[in-house]
């Protein structure tokens, strides 16, 4: 008996689940359609494309038309991206950002363009690819010499490289070399 009282309340609680999801979703999409965001409520302006589009030719453009209506006036968008970022570093410990590291004591890195494997050392230059930079580079400066420029090439470092007591751990040097 008393098994079946524990499915059937896992079947209400799915249910529930499912309900709340789906309203949610409901719910945002009705705001976002109807909350004004600028001059023209949302509702004016797809009733205006709609009627546009399908008074022409226009069906096809519709879908991307929409989409980027719909991405610019998201209701609650800003709020919810935020929480997401929020709730991904504060519960999950995880950059919200592909291109963030979460370093210690509230810390961001860089990680795109390779900057991670660069600080580790994970890939230093061959003597060939020195050449090669090194030939680029004069190159210009001559290019330039010729035209009455000077040529003032800087390589800036990146935090992890200055601050590197704040990289995460796991984030070791496995080479001694640098790019």
């Amino acid at each position: 008996m008393t098994l079946g009282r524990f499915s059937n309340l896992k079947s209400i609680l799915e249910l529930l689940t499912v309900v709340g999801f789906l309203g949610t979703l409901s719910f945002v999409g009705v705001c976002s359609v109807l909350l004004p965001q600028s001059q023209q409520t949302g509702a004016e302006w797809l009733s205006t494309v709609v009627s546009r589009q399908l008074a022409t030719e226009g069906l096809p453009e519709f879908p991307a038309g929409f989409r980027v209506y719909f991405d610019e006036h998201f209701a609650f968008r800003k709020h919810l991206v935020r929480g997401y970022g929020l709730l991904s570093v504060s519960l999950f410990h995880t950059s919200s950002s592909q291109d963030v590291v979460l370093g210690d004591q509230g810390w961001l890195f860089f990680s795109g363009d390779n900057a991670i494997r660069d600080f580790r050392n994970v890939k230093p230059f061959k003597e060939a690819e020195l050449a090669a930079w090194a030939d680029v580079l004069e190159r210009r400066r001559k290019w330039l010499a010729a035209r009455g420029s000077r040529y003032v090439f800087t390589v800036v470092p990146n935090g992890q490289t200055i601050y590197p007591e704040f990289v995460p751990r796991e984030l070791n040097r496995v080479g001694s070399s640098s790019r």
